[in-house]
């Protein structure tokens, strides 16, 4: 009988550079006397399965080779949070309860096209396996969402996040690229990042929805307010690859970064504002971007009435809005595609996001 394995390690194979890696992993793991199990994911398991029988085996570790679907997947498995999970009860923040097992260290070992989530952790594809199995394990937040399609719990699902949930036209350039299979055969990284503003070039202009949003920095103390937004977005540490930065919050800090993007509608605003946008993101910027401003929350109006925030706010003003919660309502007029750290999700008439501050812990050489 094989020894309990101290090491888990959950392989998502469509990544080229992934194989490799795992032999690598392996090869290290067997010098230094340390037992592992390796598990597979498939398109119908992408990873969530996997992590959870392998922490129930008691591993103290678990690598995760792939990319940011793969990790939330994983982190889903360790965190109790099923994606067919209907109307499940948000995963607590503190995950282990006293006299339970630990919960086993998250080891990002990145071989997808963003990894977001391991570059908020300080791991980048160049990072040598040895400074992973020696890199202090810190705890990190997660994302909890709720998705409504329509009325009644049947309607209902939960899922985790690692990096940022948005809605809008973010998710639709998300839903272009991955009917753009081509992507998959760009062996180098900054090729692949290419895909990404080429999809949402054409959806620069597209029209905003309307949304009502309602956030709490502190239970109790929500506010609320109505927009036309290109997107709205809640996200956890940069959400942008070093040096660039989309948040101004990092990994460990608790909280959600609220952004909605408000781009104007007419060409030369368009344009101007598109360029506010991305010069927000560059280093010592600070991910810039006023308040997100709003009214204490009154439950049961409808968003129908929401103002153009991009005609109102005047001309010249930035396109970003900004605030901190520790959760965040979007309920959209219409009907709106999900993403949830890169994965898509079509007709959604609600969005509840929430804080999961320090709910795993993770191999971390340095926070973003």
């Amino acid at each position: 009988m094989s020894a309990r394995p101290r090491w888990g390690i959950v392989l998502n194979p469509i990544h080229p550079a992934a194989r490799s890696r795992v032999r690598a992993l392996c090869a290290l793991l067997d010098h230094r006397g340390i037992a592992w199990e390796l598990a597979l994911t498939t398109p119908v398991r992408p990873g969530a399965a996997q992590a959870a029988r392998l922490a129930a085996r008691g591993v103290q570790a678990l690598a995760v080779v792939g990319g940011d679907g793969t990790l939330r997947a994983c982190a889903q498995g360790l965190l109790g949070c099923g994606e067919d999970a209907a109307a499940a009860a948000p995963p607590p923040s503190a995950p282990e309860a006293p006299g339970a097992a630990p919960q086993p260290v998250l080891v990002p070992i990145p071989t997808g096209t963003a990894n977001l989530f391991a570059g908020a952790l300080g791991i980048t594809r160049r990072t040598p396996l040895e400074a992973l199995l020696a890199a202090p394990v810190r705890r990190v937040d997660a994302g909890h969402a709720e998705l409504t399609r329509g009325r009644g719990d049947d309607h209902r699902e939960t899922r985790i996040f690692l990096t940022a949930a948005g809605m809008g036209h973010d998710a639709r350039t998300i839903t272009r690229i991955r009917r753009r299979t081509a992507i998959r055969g760009l062996g180098h990284a900054g090729a692949r990042w290419l895909a990404y503003p080429l999809a949402g070039v054409p959806l620069l202009g597209a029209a905003p929805f309307a949304a009502r949003v309602r956030w709490e920095a502190a239970v109790g103390a929500g506010e609320e307010t109505r927009v036309r937004a290109w997107s709205l977005l809640a996200g956890l540490g940069p959400g942008l690859p070093a040096p660039l930065r989309a948040f101004p919050g990092r990994a460990d800090d608790g909280a959600l970064d609220l952004l909605a993007c408000c781009p104007r509608t007419s060409p030369v605003g368009r344009w101007a504002d598109w360029a506010a946008v991305a010069a927000s993101a560059l280093p010592g910027r600070g991910a810039g971007g006023p308040a997100l401003r709003g009214q204490h929350s009154r439950a049961g109006e409808s968003p129908e009435r929401a103002g153009d925030a991009a005609a109102a706010r005047g001309t010249g003003a930035h396109p970003l809005r900004r605030a901190r919660a520790r959760t965040v309502v979007v309920e959209p007029l219409t009907p709106q595609p999900v993403q949830l750290d890169g994965e898509a999700v079509s007709g959604i008439v609600r969005l509840r996001a929430e804080a999961l501050p320090g709910a795993l812990r993770a191999a971390a050489p340095r926070i973003r």
